[in-house]
């Protein structure tokens, strides 16, 4: 097979494994990996190639990983297409550093990336390969590169021992089973004696099986909507969004006449359009204060409206049954989070032409954003804990896309709160363009689209 994707033809060669793709049991996609011997400015390495590819055609990348005899990564590339948006990424390897440097549409950036102390680098490609099965004795800490949301992350794997688990209608065979955790996401993957990947499974719903060539080619789901449709504004100067704890930007648009201030964001109109200064708060490990007191302070973000029907009675006794004894605002809100991850699966066919409320975005088992925001907003409010909805923009590439995601008051302040993942404070990489009841997200980022948008500052914890 020839994949055609990239500046040059890459020929997928027989021996390679396959995957594919799956999210809420729906097809999206598939990957596939290889090694094979190479040879890197006159040095002998090994060559570890993953292709991803949604075959809906939005989305396609190469990551291609070189590495000594060792097993030591010296160089990595990706290459991708992202909706029409082309990057190239390349590191090099060093004692205690990796050095990045990104082109997109032309424009080149480069910036290092520190090892954390005591871990050693992982990357994500040898996740498809055969994993030596003698690495889970015992935990390991990494240092992942991942090109997509940021460079490097923290990542722990944790052996868990024999599992059976489900590969197909009616087989059930016992692996090896190894918990990927970063961060506050967790993957199981479940790998054979031999050490091949068989079945990953991720908190927000993406399930990815070994298949053959057939099957991981065969038909993807029907995508309606792209990410295309969604991009609001490009910045090329902001290159990593993983971790961002502030970010300062300059939009230029005469037209623009409203921006929403609170305590995810800051703004100050300038001649020229206005000055975004995004800085949440971090809530660390804190839960809040009890429902009682938040809802005692915010009364009016109790109230059910003509889609946060929160007055609905099935909702309400829902609501008590998923939140149970639980009393403070964030842990609840975390159940309910849970819940509606597991009662929605993510459809891109399923945005209508009006907006529905909970109970039928409930009934459906399915959505996007919004209708995420709107049923964890209906169940929040029907718990007792202030909750509103939030329209804005997203970036986790660089550009920024339109998205929706809830906003929590949890006795002391409002917390920004994605409504697609588990349980996750949305970082400076979401800004807000519309908060209930104030402003007109469509108005507005119909504006923003007319505008021109730079990184005046970033700041990462």
């Amino acid at each position: 097979m020839i994949f055609l994707g990239y500046p040059a033809p890459l020929v997928i060669p027989e021996t390679a494994r396959w995957f594919g793709v799956y999210v809420h049991g729906e097809k999206y996609g598939y990957e596939a990996c290889w090694s094979q011997p190479g040879e890197w400015h006159g040095q002998q390495v090994t060559e570890s190639i993953l292709v991803t590819d949604y075959l809906n055609g939005g989305y396609h990348r190469v990551d291609t990983l070189r590495s000594e005899a060792d097993g030591r990564p010296i160089w990595m590339t990706t290459d991708s297409n992202a909706y029409g948006t082309v990057t190239h990424r390349e590191a090099a390897f060093g004692p205690k550093t990796i050095e990045v440097a990104v082109t997109k549409e032309g424009q080149r950036t480069a910036e290092s990336c520190p090892f954390p102390e005591g871990r050693k680098a992982g990357i994500f490609p040898e996740f498809r390969l055969p994993f030596d099965p003698t690495k889970t004795d015992s935990p390991q800490k990494l240092c992942y590169l991942g090109f997509h949301q940021g460079l490097c992350s923290s990542v722990d794997l944790i052996p868990q021992g024999k599992a059976t688990v489900h590969i197909d209608v009616g087989k059930d065979v016992i692996l090896n089973k190894l918990i990927e955790r970063q961060e506050d996401i967790d993957f199981d993957a479940f790998f054979d004696d031999q050490g091949n990947l068989i079945r990953e499974d991720s908190d927000w719903g993406q399930t990815i099986f070994a298949e053959d060539r057939k099957e991981a080619l065969s038909k993807a789901a029907p995508v309606a909507f792209t990410e295309d449709t969604a991009r609001v504004a490009r910045v090329f100067n902001l290159t990593r969004t993983d971790r961002l704890s502030d970010l300062k930007l300059e939009f230029k648009a005469s037209h623009l006449d409203e921006f929403p201030t609170d305590d995810h964001q800051s703004t100050t109109k300038t001649p020229e359009g206005w000055i975004v200064d995004v800085h949440p708060a971090q809530i660390g490990n804190a839960i809040g204060a009890t429902i009682a007191a938040a809802a005692a302070s915010q009364p009016e973000w109790l109230k059910p409206t003509e889609h946060v029907t929160s007055d609905n009675p099935r909702l309400i006794a829902l609501a008590r049954k998923i939140v149970g004894g639980e009393t403070r605002t964030l842990p609840a809100f975390r159940l309910i989070n849970k819940f509606v991850l597991g009662a929605l699966r993510y459809d891109y066919s399923a945005v209508r032409g009006r907006i529905p409320d909970a109970a039928e975005i409930l009934d459906s088992h399915c959505g996007v954003c919004l209708d995420y925001a709107i049923l964890t907003a209906a169940l929040a409010r029907a718990a007792g804990i202030p909750t509103r909805l939030v329209a804005g923009m997203v970036t986790w590439d660089g550009d920024f896309y339109g998205h929706e995601w809830v906003a929590v008051f949890d006795g002391d302040r409002w917390i920004g709160l994605e409504s697609t993942a588990p349980f996750m404070q949305v970082n400076a990489g979401y800004v807000e363009t519309a908060v209930e009841g104030e402003q007109e997200p469509i108005r507005i980022l119909d504006q923003i689209t007319r505008a021109s948008v730079t990184v005046v500052s970033q700041t990462r914890r």
